[in-house]
């Protein structure tokens, strides 16, 4: 589930339950199925899948690979000290209208042939959205399928013939799946691909490949967003979800992001006395101060138009509504959270279950998988180090962040005069800065002449500085996430006085002085030795 086209897919909400929960429900109907479990990784960015899982009593199995043979073959060996598992069957929640119909239907081919292996979908056919495949015992223990004994067994001609990809494999699909769902769900829980079909045929004006809000909403669609900060987060966001926004910004926002998305006419709070209720939809990012976003809500609230708030890294969560114990009845009508751990802190936060939707932002995706694969290829080479590596070696990454409470030089100097709390652990510290900072370092190696090396990045991605440190730094931003992903201790340095929370993730540390770094590569040092 980790991997996933539609953002935030096992999480999605169709007619009041997580998508998660109503395949489960769908095909535990099944008289053919002895057990069924949902296979998930045991990656961090799953915890929230698994959590809900317990929670609604779905019988759930965490697996190391996510190479779907491995898989199959690690839930088989988990379960047989249970039931023995002759027949292992492979369905995925891109494929959620699948029905027991056709589920029993690959069953029986298989039991009645004695095949290794039967699935209705042919590799080079066109997705129809009801795939489902089946494995022997046999077959998953050798790792190989023999091609004489794999069968295709096509789907109904009626199936064949449609038109439609009805899968969640693009989030072009999600709107209809999602309509088919609200429509037929309600009145039957196992409805099959049957009623589907008749759904389709007798409703002409299901819409097909609906945009996210709605192909009259998406024209419609109004940003408000007043932080630095948010933009450079949200960007892409926009890019890629809303291609005709009107936007409210003002300032160092509204110039930074005409730099990344393109010249636009900007408006004012004003805009919202002209938008139609029953059309219009607004969303919001982090504004820090936080009172337009606090402002334009409470305006969409009295008119009833439909807005939602994006949690864009997991910001300023409560503070971002109100500062006192009003904020539940500050909150937009929808709520947005990047993925499944924003999700899981947003209800520790408070907020209503039902008003939390997953919206990933597509850059941090492709950000993240770029982390995570680089990453483990530099854990493999760590594993030759010996014990006897000095601490000493250790490479500091601090990040200087133009929006902190104190400007870029001061919190430069600031690391500066505490470099030296650091040279037991450190051998170098890299600064990544938008303001020059050179005759700065220059000055400082002939004063003081460190025993570790400072220099300033020359890397335009700050992806790759981050995988050549072993530790980020900075006084704010999102650089300490995309550290997460990387497995790098990441510590959020509060320069200048307290902030608001920022980015309360639970591997994120929180410090007030330097030396709070040095105690915990110390503890490292002392837990290897």
């Amino acid at each position: 589930m980790a991997d996933s086209e539609v953002p935030g897919r096992p999480m999605l909400e169709f007619c009041g339950k997580r998508l998660l929960e109503i395949v489960y429900g769908r095909l535990k109907n099944s008289t053919l199925v002895d057990r069924l479990l949902l296979l998930t990784s045991d990656h961090k960015i799953d915890d929230a899948v698994a959590n809900f899982a317990e929670k609604k009593d779905l019988e759930i199995l965490r697996c190391p690979s996510t190479d779907k043979i491995e898989r199959l073959r690690y839930a088989m060996e988990k379960s047989q000290t249970e039931i023995t598992a002759e027949i292992v069957v492979s369905a995925s929640l891109k494929f959620p209208l699948l029905d027991t119909e056709l589920l029993e239907n690959i069953i029986s081919l298989m039991c009645f042939n004695n095949s290794q292996h039967a699935s209705n979908q042919h590799p080079a056919q066109i997705t129809r959205g009801f795939s489902v495949e089946a494995f022997s015992k046999e077959a998953l223990e050798a790792d190989s399928v023999d091609p004489e004994q794999s069968i295709i067994s096509p789907l109904p001609t009626q199936l064949e013939d449609l038109e439609l990809n009805l899968s969640l494999e693009e989030q072009d699909n999600l709107n209809l799946v999602q309509k088919i769902f609200e429509e037929l769900y309600p009145r039957n829980e196992h409805f099959t691909w049957r009623e589907v079909l008749k759904l389709l045929e007798s409703q002409s004006e299901l819409e097909l490949n609906k945009p996210l809000f709605g192909a009259s909403r998406q024209q419609a669609t109004v940003v408000v967003v007043e932080n630095p900060d948010a933009v450079d987060m949200f960007a892409e966001f926009i890019r890629e979800t809303i291609p005709h926004p009107r936007i409210i910004s003002s300032g160092k926002a509204k110039e930074r992001l005409k730099a990344l998305i393109g010249d636009f006419k900007n408006h004012t709070l004003e805009l919202i006395a002209e938008l139609d209720p029953n059309r219009d939809f607004v969303l919001t990012a982090t504004n820090y101060p936080p009172g337009t976003e606090q402002q334009a809500i409470r305006l969409l609230n009295w008119r009833k138009t439909r807005c939602a708030a994006y949690l864009d890294g997991w910001s300023n969560f409560r503070v971002r509504f109100s500062r006192d114990e009003s904020w539940l009845s500050s909150l937009p009508d929808e709520v947005w959270v990047e993925d499944e751990y924003g999700f899981e802190l947003a209800i520790k936060e408070g907020f209503p279950e039902d008003r939390i939707k997953i919206a990933r932002n597509p850059i941090r995706l492709a950000v993240k998988r770029r982390i995570i694969e680089a990453n483990d290829k530099q854990t493999e080479t760590k594993k030759t180090e010996t014990k006897n590596t000095e601490t000493r070696t250790n490479n500091l990454l601090f990040v200087s962040n133009p929006n902190a409470s104190a400007d870029e030089n001061t919190q430069v100097k600031k690391l500066l005069s505490s470099s030296k709390n650091l040279e037991q652990n450190f051998s170098s510290i890299t600064i990544r800065s938008t303001c020059s900072v050179e005759e700065q370092l220059e000055s400082f190696q002939e004063r003081s002449q460190p025993a570790l090396k400072l220099t300033k990045s020359s890397e335009k991605d700050i992806v790759s500085d981050i995988l050549n440190a072993d530790g980020v730094v900075s006084p704010d931003g999102i650089e300490l996430l995309y550290a997460v992903f990387a497995n790098k201790p990441s510590f959020n340095w509060t320069i200048g006085g307290e902030l608001f929370p920022q980015l309360p993730h639970r591997e994120i540390k929180r410090i007030k002085e330097m030396g709070e770094v040095a105690q915990y590569f110390e503890s490292i040092s002392d837990e290897r030795t």
